[in-house]
């Protein structure tokens, strides 16, 4: 797992400030907001009119992130059952520490399942918001830029400023 932590890590430095503040210094958070566009599986998103398509690494990480949170509750519930029937069954003897060691590996080894799933849709989702965000403010970009030129270009150009200002 730290060998994914440190992955993770570095996709998260490529993230823009505004995302980069939702995470911990460990970049161990799980972010709801996260597993939510995953269930929802939108193909697509509106901005400021238009509408932007996400790739076809996003829609399938996103079902892949779906498909490992419901195996591994499964598979948590089936642990859990079976702890149950062991605590239960009085014939049954505590479980051997190669039991617990075995127990212990697999569970590892779903979490991992699920962490390399979230990790995966989350690196894909977040830029590809990132690029739609910058490519969405394009217009107010824009503006900013023919408003300093027309500035630039002395006091006769007063009434375009006002003009541009209030768009």
């Amino acid at each position: 797992m730290d060998i994914q932590r440190a992955e993770r890590k570095h996709y998260i430095d490529r993230f823009s400030k505004a995302y980069k503040i939702l995470y911990t210094k460990d970049n161990t958070v799980y972010l709801p907001e996260i597993f939510d566009s995953a269930q929802e599986g939108y193909s697509y998103l509106w901005v400021n009119g238009e509408k932007y398509i996400f790739s076809e690494d996003v829609l399938k990480a996103g079902v892949d992130l779906k498909s490992a949170f419901y195996s591994l509750k499964q598979d948590l519930e089936m642990f859990r059952d079976q702890f149950k029937n062991k605590v239960g069954n009085e014939n049954v003897k505590r479980s051997s520490s190669a039991q617990f060691k075995e127990t212990k590996k697999e569970l590892n080894e779903y979490l991992e399942t699920f962490d390399k799933a979230w990790s995966a849709y989350e690196r894909n989702y977040i830029l590809e918001l990132m690029v739609i965000e910058k490519d969405s403010r394009r217009f107010i970009v824009q503006a900013i830029d023919s408003i300093k030129q027309i500035q630039e270009n002395g006091d006769d150009s007063e009434f375009e400023v006002e003009l541009i200002s209030t768009i």
